[in-house]
């Protein structure tokens, strides 16, 4: 019952679309403060420069501010989550593996343990390739909108009652899905890992289907909003990185 409780607090914040952008970061010309804009820029040049430091032939194409404090879907207290567009196109070692190289880079000391606020509020700050962020991106870097967020949408349809339902089938499924993933006394094989994967990416979906068509996809978006809320979606996270850490164990144990 509690829980149930917590859920719909929760709803009640992810359905109140505001009339103004966050007015912590922004003028009411949609424009960010110029000191709110340094401060962040002084953030990711710090961990642009340690954790680079040895990588060579790399671009930065922008730093983005995304996420519910780019939108009109942010509470008062939302993080700030900004993405540093990386290109590493002419980096020949890196090459296809660019999307792992990033995962590495994310999981690195400097963006996983050095905790950065702004105003008290938490800014989470990431390596990305992805400029298309749909619900609002503004480039942090040329101060502009790439993406101007929309406070528009057909809400009629969009009812606490759905949104709990599609949020219990997820977990349902979910929780059906982990059963299925088997170990041999903790060490996940290949195949396993693969599911494993699978799982973290039906997470994820709700981005592809918010990019596809915004207004059709915003159901899955504001439960994926939720599941995020309500931690769920660490235990997948989780998961998920332990098997990739088995997966690099089983590949050194399969080296001559």
């Amino acid at each position: 019952m509690a829980e149930n409780k917590n859920i719909l607090k929760q709803l009640k914040k992810l359905l109140l679309i505001k009339e103004e952008l966050h007015p912590l970061l922004f003028d009411n010309n949609g424009i960010m403060f110029e000191e709110k804009r340094k401060k962040f820029l002084e953030l990711t040049d710090f961990i642009i420069k340690k954790s680079l430091r040895t990588i060579k032939d790399y671009e930065i194409e922008d730093i983005i501010l995304v996420g519910s404090s780019a939108s009109y879907f942010y509470s008062i207290w939302s993080d700030f989550d900004v993405k540093i567009i990386l290109n590493l196109d002419k980096n020949k070692a890196v090459g296809t593996n660019f999307s792992k190289f990033l995962k590495v880079l994310n999981n690195s000391f400097y963006c996983v343990s050095t905790r950065f606020r702004v105003d008290k509020r938490f800014v989470d700050l990431k390596f990305g390739h992805d400029e298309n962020y749909v619900m609002g991106n503004y480039s942090i870097l040329h101060n502009k909108w790439n993406i101007h967020p929309r406070n528009d949408f057909d809400m009629s349809e969009i009812t606490p009652k759905r949104l709990i339902k599609m949020f219990y089938n997820i977990q349902a499924l979910a929780y059906e899905k982990f059963s299925e993933i088997k170990s041999d006394n903790g060490i996940f094989s290949f195949e396993e890992i693969e599911k494993a994967k699978r799982l973290y990416s039906y997470y994820l979906s709700a981005d592809e289907k918010v990019r596809a068509d915004v207004d059709k996809g915003l159901a899955d978006f504001l439960t994926f909003k939720l599941i995020r809320k309500m931690k769920y979606l660490n235990n997948v996270v989780d998961f998920e990185r332990q098997t990739t850490n088995d997966a690099l164990s089983l590949r050194e144990e399969k080296r001559p």
